[in-house]
Formats: structure tokens, sequence, C-alpha cells
């Protein structure tokens, strides 16, 4: 009986761990940076560096942001100077 007591509380304990660890690290991808806000204030500066990151759970949220250069294609248009010409 005491031994599944244990059991239990060690795999309740195992779970609790896991899912805080979850909520503490964050990957950042080569082709992304992310910035680290707290409470709606940034803390730090931008994170350039690809891997794994933490931040404090609950309290912390992460703003990933694209930084590869995208191309976009305007349809072409006809301009009019000021001097009409």
């Amino acid at each position: 009986m005491r031994l599944n007591l244990v059991g239990g509380l060690v795999a309740a304990l195992i779970i609790v761990a896991l899912i805080a660890a979850y909520g503490t690290l964050f990957t950042v991808y080569q082709t992304r940076q992310a910035l680290v806000v707290r409470l709606g204030s940034p803390v730090g500066g931008p994170i350039t560096e690809p891997g794994l990151h933490y931040k404090l759970p609950l309290i912390d949220s992460v703003i990933n942001i694209d930084k590869r250069i995208l191309d976009l294609e305007n349809p072409a248009q006809e301009v009019i100077a000021s001097d009409q010409k």
C-alpha cells in the first residue's frame, strides 16, 4: 500500500515537472527572432540566436518575428510626375 502511494506521488511529481519544463522552454528557429515580454514590457533585447531558451511560465510570453526578407510583387502602375511629362 505504501509503495503504491510513493509510486503515485513520484509519477505526479514527474508530470508536474514536465508541464513546468514545457511552459518554461521555447525554441528560436534560424529564420526567426524572439522577444520575451514580461507583463507587457520587453525583457532585454531580441533573441537572435537559434536554439532552446527559457522564460518564466505564466509571467513571460514570447513574440516570434520573422527575420527573412520577403518579396512583395506589386502590379505595374502608371505614375504621373509633378511636371506632367
